[in-house]
């Protein structure tokens, strides 16, 4: 029994427990797509649920070792937001190859940009 501020008093303390559960914990894909004009779900796992930033699919690549490629739908991309600095760079990871890629309905173009795998890459956009 837990006793209060003052000596001698005896005062019950009102307890909780608090579980926190990941709400998305969805395996990464070894692919990830980015259209900055997807209406989808914003995960990355198809053309339909693209993300819509370049800089959320390389923040995940760099996490998950798994992801092998992101494709990239034509548009800009910056590395850093509308108040981020003009210095910001895009980084590729070792292993990750990053394409330009065509959404296309039953069938994807994809066009090479580079590979992390063939040089160090890094661009400022």
């Amino acid at each position: 029994m837990p006793y209060g501020p003052h000596s001698g008093d005896c005062v019950w303390y009102p307890t909780a427990s608090l579980t926190a559960t990941e709400v998305d914990n969805e395996p990464v894909t070894e692919v990830l797509y980015v259209d900055a004009g997807a209406p989808g779900v914003n995960n990355g796992s198809s053309w339909a649920g693209a993300y819509t930033d370049l800089r959320t699919a390389m923040d995940l690549a760099a996490a998950h070792s798994n992801v092998q490629e992101i494709r990239v739908a034509q548009g800009t991309y910056k590395p850093a937001g509308p108040s981020g600095s003009r210095n910001s760079t895009f980084q590729l990871r070792n292993g990750l190859t990053l394409e330009g890629a065509t959404p296309v309905s039953a069938r994807q173009t994809r066009m090479p940009v580079m590979s992390a795998s063939m040089r160090p890459f890094s661009a400022a956009i």
